[in-house]
């Protein structure tokens, strides 16, 4: 989650960043607002979250001898 918290915050920079720099309003309409950053931020770490807790129970079950003496 540090990786996808670090990940999201240096997006988010840059987003402010180029939006300031380019102020074209995109084809379907304006992305400048703060509640759609910050919407899809929470998005993207629920989907970061979901994706390491999803195989955490099967990697907690396997023993570690067992797993070392595979590679």
């Amino acid at each position: 989650m540090t990786l996808a918290i670090s990940g999201l915050a240096i997006g988010l920079a840059g987003a402010f960043v180029l939006t300031r720099l380019i102020r074209k309003p995109a084809v379907w309409g304006t992305s400048d607002g703060p509640s759609n950053s910050r919407g899809n931020s929470v998005l993207l770490a629920f989907i970061a979250l979901l994706a390491s807790y999803i195989p955490a129970p099967r990697a907690a079950r396997i023993d570690p001898m067992v797993s070392l003496r595979c590679d």
